[in-house]
């Protein structure tokens, strides 16, 4: 089961997501978050990938990084919380293709310390 949770944070949206995410319901989460952007006026997020196990073939990377670039041009900062050692490198690749500052952290405190200065 793949979940994704939402939470307005000081200045950030905190998104949560967990599970196995395979590329449409990756993509579909895509879409929810380009909606609470919009609605939100959210400029930062903060995404926390810890509890989550991508399971996305190289062959459908593209789709899920094309529906990641169409949310993104809203954003302005992007911190992006992983297990110690990982990279998701698709979403830095469309966060720096689309102009937003990217970085990834596996640890809760660095990110958002970096995600509102």
């Amino acid at each position: 089961m793949f979940n994704v949770s939402v939470q307005e944070g000081s200045g950030y949206l905190l998104i949560v997501t967990s599970g196995a995410g395979t590329v449409a319901p990756l993509c579909a989460a895509n879409r929810f978050i380009e909606e609470m952007l919009q609605r939100t006026g959210a400029k930062r997020v903060l995404l926390d990938m810890m509890a989550l196990t991508l399971l996305v073939a190289d062959q459908e990377r593209r789709q899920v990084v094309t529906s990641l670039h169409e949310g993104m041009s809203k954003l302005e900062r992007l911190a992006v919380l992983v297990p110690h050692g990982s990279s998701l490198g698709m979403l830095l690749e469309a966060a720096r293709a689309t102009g937003v500052q990217a970085a990834e952290f596996d640890n809760v405190l660095d990110a958002e310390r970096w995600l509102v200065a």
